[in-house]
């Protein structure tokens, strides 16, 4: 089962795609905050990470940067809410 690892600080858009991702057979983690997010890249071993671009709690463009330097195979993809 692909996990995907998805940290945003909207926690209502952490139940949606938590919710439409599990329906589509992808074990899910959600965050809403960045302090442990090495843990759980480390530990989980995601096969994506989804990040919340507009995110208030954490600077998304450093976390991108600093996740495409140390592990470069991993894909993140950047999240725009649209609503």
């Amino acid at each position: 089962m692909p996990k995907i690892l998805i940290v945003d600080d909207n926690r209502m858009v952490l139940r949606l795609l938590q919710k439409e991702l599990a329906l589509e057979n992808f074990q899910v983690l959600t965050l809403n905050t960045i302090e442990l997010i090495w843990k759980y890249i480390l530990e989980m071993q995601p096969d994506l990470v989804l990040l919340g671009l507009h995110s208030e709690g954490f600077d998304s463009w450093r976390i991108l940067n600093d996740i495409k330097k140390k592990i470069p195979t991993l894909p993140v993809l950047s999240l725009i809410h649209i609503w």
